[in-house]
Order: structure tokens, then C-alpha cells, then sequence
């Protein structure tokens, strides 16, 4: 796992300035004073390439393995979460909200999954291989080795602001 950069988390000041500017320029949307950060994407170039599509409409959704969840509770997507996106450096640029969440088996991953990823990594055969090393790198950490029969949520949002 010591080969897989880690992004910097958010500071708490930053998330609380980027919530409330949320609240500004949405006033008819409930959101509140807490979002879970995240940072999609395995290091600085693809965490901003990721922010783009997501701030452009493209990308409507994300994906994870449920065993992450199982070992860092923490990291379970609920629907209508709030989740503050951050750049890799830490700083807050979109909000989204989760609206749909899917459980599929590694398997049974196609296109109709895909789909709400990035159009660069839409095709199955981008987007398996791509997202089987990172996970197993993930994995690893807890001595979990990615299988066919792996559960993986694909968590759908919606864009709440972009900073």
C-alpha cells in the first residue's frame, strides 16, 4: 500500500467556509453543516481530472469496495449524504449529494454500471483493470485480496455546488 499516495485531508475551517458559501448560493437545498470529504481519484492529476467531469455533468456517480467499508466504517456511502469532493491538496470544490446506491457483485459490473464514471473510463475494459489494482492495493492494507464475487457499491449523486 505504501506505493499508492494518499491524498491531504480537507482542514475543518476550509469544509465549514465551503458549506456555508453552499448555503449561499442555494438556499432551497437542505444542507447542513456536516459533509463527509472525499477525494476521487489515486493522486493530484486524476483527482482534477475526476473534479472536471463531475463539475461538467459527465460523471454522476462513484464506486466502491464494500470490504473498505466493513474495515473503515467511515467510508459507507448513505443516501442523501452530503459529500464535500476535494482536490488532492485538500480543498473542498463540489458538493454533492448521494441519490441511489447499488450493490453488485465485481462479476456483474457492466456498462449500465459504468456509465455514470468518466467517458475516459466508461468502457468496462478501461474501468475493470484500472479500478482492480487500485482496490487491491486498498485492500491489501488489511490483507484482503480482490475476488470476482467482491461486493462494490455504485453510489449515484448529484452536483449540490461547485466552488
Amino acid at each position: 500500500m505504501s506505493d499508492v499516495p494518499k491524498p491531504t485531508p480537507p482542514k475543518v475551517e476550509a469544509l465549514k467556509e465551503f458549506l456555508a458559501a453552499a448555503r449561499r448560493a442555494n438556499p432551497t437545498e437542505q444542507i447542513g453543516d456536516i459533509a463527509r470529504p472525499r477525494c476521487i481519484g489515486f493522486n493530484a492529476d486524476t483527482a482534477n481530472a475526476i473534479l472536471a467531469v463531475v463539475a461538467s455533468g459527465e460523471k454522476t456517480g462513484t464506486f466502491s469496495p464494500v470490504w473498505m467499508h466493513e474495515k473503515k466504517p467511515e467510508t459507507r456511502p448513505f443516501i442523501a449524504d452530503l459529500v464535500a469532493l476535494c482536490d488532492f491538496a485538500g480543498t473542498p470544490k463540489i458538493l454533492v449529494t448521494t441519490v441511489r446506491l447499488d450493490l453488485v457483485k465485481w462479476r456483474n459490473i457492466g456498462p449500465e454500471h459504468t456509465a455514470i464514471d468518466g467517458p475516459a473510463v466508461r468502457a468496462v475494459d478501461v474501468w475493470k483493470p484500472m479500478h482492480w489494482k487500485l482496490w487491491t492495493a486498498q485492500l491489501s492494507e488489511f490483507g484482503i485480496q480482490s475476488t470476482e464475487d467482491m461486493p462494490v457499491c455504485v453510489e449515484r449523486f448529484r452536483v449540490l455546488y461547485k466552488a
